[in-house]
């Protein structure tokens, strides 16, 4: 009795098999693939171009907002020292950073 539900399993298993690897696989792959986005260039691709395109902007602009002070300074404008006051403490406003502050206080040491 053992052999023969022995044998009966084994033939049920090996009818199982021959089942499973006699299907076809689908016809076309294709369409479960989803196309690229036409400019792909990686993971948060456009928001590190533009942070680094707004860093320049900015550093550019700050470096152009200083030598104007410092001519405006050397023409003898007084105006220039309350604008380039003004201007660190906007700076030390919209930056939290412990780093930006010290660097303020650091530029007005250096004055």
């Amino acid at each position: 009795m053992v052999t023969l539900f022995i044998t009966a399993f084994a033939i049920l298993v090996l009818i199982g098999i021959g089942i499973y690897f006699w299907q076809k696989p689908a016809a076309d792959y294709s369409e479960n693939v989803l196309p690229p986005s036409p400019n792909a260039r990686g993971l948060f691709a456009d928001d590190a171009s533009s942070i680094a395109e707004e860093n320049e902007r900015l550093a550019l602009a700050a470096s152009d907002l200083a030598e104007s002070l410092i001519a405006r300074a050397k023409k003898g404008e007084h105006s220039a020292l309350d604008d380039a006051h003004s201007r660190d403490r906007i700076m030390e406003a919209s930056s939290g950073s412990k780093r930006n502050r010290e660097g303020a206080s650091f530029c007005r040491a250096q004055r």
